[in-house]
């Protein structure tokens, strides 16, 4: 809890400060401290959240990871599946880890 607690104070400073970057950084750590609480439609509501202000394929493809996981844990494994194929033709030649 103490991790999220710091991270959300990261996100508030980047959100006023307008640092997209860092933004986006917070969120897909607050996605996965979600994901590792399997609190999965917070996590879903994250990772949806980095699609719309991500502004590269990396950033993109990291937030479908996340939705794939949290929709393969949710158990709809045909929707977990399309965000991990989503994210494979983003990351083909990049690694996203």
């Amino acid at each position: 809890k103490i991790a999220n607690r710091y991270i959300n104070k990261a996100l508030e400073i980047a959100e006023k400060e307008k640092y997209r970057n860092e933004i986006v950084e917070s969120l897909l750590v607050l996605d996965n401290i979600q994901l590792f609480w399997g609190d999965y439609d917070k996590a879903v509501q994250i990772a949806e959240r980095v699609l719309e202000i991500a502004d590269n394929d990396m950033q993109l493809a990291r937030a479908y990871i996340r939705l794939g996981k949290a929709w393969y844990y949710k158990g709809d494994y045909e929707k977990a599946s399309l965000f991990f194929d989503n994210a494979k033709k983003l990351s083909s030649q990049k690694p996203v880890f």
